[in-house]
């Protein structure tokens, strides 16, 4: 569903129509899809994993709770950070950046077992669903914040200089 969002958003800003159905539209499709495959592997996993997978599979069943839960977070926060990276909004993609690099100093620092690298990832993929909904919450008085950074790093950058054209 959120190989739509960037086309259609983009469509909407352009005609200057409203895009906020695209988004809840969206949305409600990555939940219909998502929220099945947590249910299937996160919660009925020690049952459907081996089926799919193997008996080799029996090791790693106690973690697809969380890691299941993690990626539904993160294509949900996705869903989010796509619309929003459309309407020319970059502090939710800088927030995912954010993540993803609290996410390597952490495995850098907590890497003694599969348990920890786990759930590491799956608490950080966690954290970011909220935190990107309140961006979303707060998206209004963010569009302003960015702009006032580019015009004060506007002020730092060459200007051209206009040379009158002569008749």
């Amino acid at each position: 569903a959120t190989p739509f969002i960037i086309p259609l958003v983009s469509r909407n800003e352009g005609g200057s129509k409203e895009s906020s159905k695209v988004l809840n539209l969206t949305l409600i499709g990555v939940c219909l899809l998502v929220l099945p495959a947590v249910a299937a592997l996160g919660l009925y996993g020690n049952i459907i994993a081996p089926i799919l997978f193997g008996q080799k599979i029996l090791p790693v069943v106690p973690y697809l709770l969380p890691v299941s839960l993690a990626i539904a977070s993160f294509t949900l926060a996705r869903v989010y950070i796509d619309y929003y990276l459309a309407k020319k909004h970059y502090t939710f993609s800088l927030a995912m950046l954010f993540c993803g690099l609290l996410q390597i100093a952490l495995i850098i620092n907590f890497h003694s077992s599969i348990s920890s690298i786990v759930y590491v990832t799956s608490g950080v993929w966690a954290i970011s669903l909220p935190l990107i909904f309140t961006l979303h919450l707060f998206s209004d008085r963010i569009k302003i914040f960015e702009n006032n950074i580019a015009d004060f790093f506007g002020l730092f950058a060459a200007t051209k200089s206009i040379t009158p054209i002569e008749n």
